[in-house]
C-alpha cells in the first residue's frame, strides 16, 4: 500500500514548522468559505520565500486545498468544510474549521482509506492522514506525492477494449491510459472487483482525471477519493 509515516513528516521539521507558522499567523475569523482561498494563497506567496521562489506551490478543487512542495515526498491537505444543504442555498465550503455541524472531507477520504484497508483494496489509494491541529484550528492532513502522468508502459489499449465489453456497465473511472495501467500492473478481475467496490460504497461520483493518479513507480492509484457531502 502507498503510505508515509507520520514520523517522517515530523522529522523533516523544517518545511512543516514553516507552513504550521504561516497557517498560525492568519486570521481565520471569518473561516475561510470558498472564495477565500485565493486570498490565503496570495498570503502564503507574500510571507513566504518558498512560494516566492516557486518551492511550494498551492492547488484546490471544490472539496479540499493542497500544499505541494518540491523538497517532500508529500504533500499537504487542507479540507473545506461543508454546510448542508445546497439546494436551499446554505451549502457553503468552509476551511478546516472544527465544527460538528461540518463535514471534513480529508476525514473523510481517512475513513474510507480504512474501509478500503478493510476490504483488501488500500494499493489503489494514496493515504490521506491528519497529522496535525494548529493553534488556530486548522487541520492538516498528508498524502504522498503522486502525479498525474503515466511513466508507466502499457502494453496494449486492447486491454481496456477487451475489459470494457467484459465489465458490462458504467465505468465509474473514464480514463483508458488509467485503467490499462492497472490492468497491467494488477489484471483485469482485480480491476473488477475494485471498480465494483467503488460502485457498491458510493465512492463513484467523483472520480474525474484530476482525482486519479500514479505512484512515483508508476502505479495507479486514487488520491482524491472523498466524493461530494450527500
Amino acid at each position: 500500500m502507498y503510505t508515509i509515516k507520520k514520523e517522517k513528516v515530523m522529522q523533516n521539521t523544517l518545511s512543516f514548522a514553516k507552513l504550521v507558522k504561516y497557517i498560525e499567523n492568519y486570521s481565520f475569523e471569518e473561516f475561510f468559505n470558498d472564495w477565500n482561498v485565493d486570498d490565503f494563497i496570495d498570503y502564503l506567496y507574500d510571507v513566504s520565500e518558498e512560494c516566492q521562489n516557486e518551492k511550494w506551490h498551492c492547488e484546490y478543487g471544490a472539496t479540499k486545498m493542497v500544499i505541494i512542495m518540491d523538497d517532500e515526498e508529500i504533500v499537504f491537505k487542507i479540507p473545506f468544510n461543508s454546510i448542508r444543504n445546497y439546494w436551499d442555498k446554505t451549502y457553503e465550503f468552509f476551511y478546516g474549521a472544527p465544527s460538528t455541524s461540518t463535514w471534513d472531507y480529508c476525514e473523510a477520504e481517512e475513513e474510507r482509506y480504512d474501509m478500503a484497508e478493510e476490504y483488501g483494496f488500500a494499493n489503489y489509494l494514496a493515504k490521506t492522514e491528519i497529522v496535525y491541529n494548529t493553534k488556530n484550528g486548522i487541520r492538516i492532513y498528508i498524502q504522498p506525492k503522486c502525479t498525474t502522468r503515466n511513466r508507466h508502459k502499457t502494453t496494449s489499449k486492447r486491454n481496456y477494449r477487451v475489459f470494457s465489453k467484459w465489465y458490462r456497465g458504467s465505468l465509474p473511472i473514464d480514463d483508458t491510459k488509467w485503467l490499462n495501467t492497472f490492468i497491467d500492473c494488477y489484471g483485469a478481475y482485480k480491476l473488477k472487483q475494485f471498480l465494483q467496490f467503488l460502485e457498491n460504497e458510493d465512492w463513484d461520483d467523483d472520480l474525474s482525471h484530476d482525482n486519479i493518479g500514479y505512484t512515483k513507480e508508476g502505479k495507479p492509484v486514487l488520491i482524491d477519493y472523498s466524493s461530494y457531502m450527500e
